[in-house]
């Protein structure tokens, strides 16, 4: 009984630091695709102020309800909020 204890126990102590880096990460999103200047953003822009992957920063996107699209001209991925661009 207390190996499962002390085992979940050492499971919150690993996650945790990730879930609240995770949440402010989405903070960070939220302003940059918040921002008046910019309807879309570059994916490479906010995977570079977030500091992950392309695939971490796509995940945390669309749990703050993101889409993506491509930018016509440079073929670039970007991204905007659903309220600001629409589905």
């Amino acid at each position: 009984m207390i190996d499962k204890m002390l085992k979940v126990v050492i499971w919150i102590i690993e996650i945790t630091p990730s879930l609240y880096k995770n949440r402010l990460r989405k903070k960070i999103l939220l302003r940059l695709l918040q921002d008046n200047k910019y309807k879309w953003r570059k994916l490479k822009i906010l995977t570079e102020r977030t500091g992950t992957t392309e695939q971490e920063c796509r995940g945390l996107l669309t749990e703050i309800k993101a889409r993506g699209s491509k930018n016509e001209q440079s073929g670039e991925e970007i991204w905007g909020l659903i309220e600001r661009v629409g589905v």
